[in-house]
């Protein structure tokens, strides 16, 4: 009897590691095919469920529906549960921008931040404080929670778009389709005026440049900014740290 059971657990573990490999297979399909809007991608991305409001609108601080995304640009925002101060800033900055000429129902785009939380380790209480703190502190749409996105969501997320901990943005078009799995680097550094955030806008933008300090100081540091138009001289030092050892080389530019 026993072996029986230890049989067809093997049988149901082989059966949702086949259908696992085959879902993993056809994710990559999704964000290269056309539809007639987004939701299909929104929804196995997020939540195929239609009875839940799986997204929280940080502008009115209530839960909402997929159909705020319907027929949208949409950038995704993957990372963790951490975010430093500096990039917060840059990004509520960049986004209040967009919307300083233009109402909601008219935007160039929503961005939607997904919390990625490891599903190997417990989620504690304490992870979820993070979670709400900065659920509530962000303007732009969040998932409601993090455990929505189902596992093998998270596992295609980090073979897709190498997803570790440094957050990325990736841009889907109103159809679904992806435009940019690194839009973050390009919003750095010209910010809203990077949209649609394509390899071909990004061709552009840097045919039309020149070469400049505040490409590498990007919206980081005012006080650089401030010396840049005081014209003064700056030295600019390039520092790299090993990971086992405090031992450091600087290299002056």
């Amino acid at each position: 009897m026993g072996i029986l059971i230890l049989k067809s657990y093997c049988c149901l573990v082989d059966a949702g590691e086949k259908k696992e490999i085959a879902f993993r297979r056809s994710f990559n399909q999704l964000f290269e095919t056309s539809n007639m809007d987004n939701m299909k991608i929104l929804k196995i991305l997020i939540s195929p469920r239609d009875d839940i409001q799986p997204l929280f609108d940080g502008n009115k601080k209530m839960k909402v529906s997929l159909e705020v995304l319907r027929r949208r640009s949409v950038l995704l925002l993957i990372l963790g549960l951490d975010m430093s101060r500096e990039e917060f800033s840059i990004l509520e900055e960049i986004y209040n921008e967009s919307r300083i000429h233009r109402s909601r129902t008219n935007a160039l785009y929503e961005v939607v931040w997904i919390p990625i939380v490891d599903p190997s380790i417990n989620y504690t209480k304490e992870m979820d404080r993070k979670f709400e703190e900065m659920k509530e502190k962000i303007p732009w749409y969040s998932l409601s929670h993090p455990s929505i996105i189902d596992k093998v969501v998270i596992k295609c997320i980090g073979d897709r778009w190498h997803f570790r901990k440094r957050p990325i943005l990736v841009v889907l078009d109103p159809q679904g389709m992806e435009l940019s799995p690194i839009a973050i680097h390009m919003m750095w550094i010209w910010g809203r005026n990077a949209f649609p955030f394509t390899s071909m806008k990004e061709e552009l933008l840097w045919r039309n440049e020149t070469w400049r300090l505040e490409l590498l100081v990007c919206r980081m540091d005012s006080t650089i900014k401030n010396w840049i138009r005081e014209d003064k001289y700056i030295f600019l030092f390039e520092e790299m740290i090993s990971s086992g050892y405090a031992n450091s080389q600087t290299q002056l530019w």
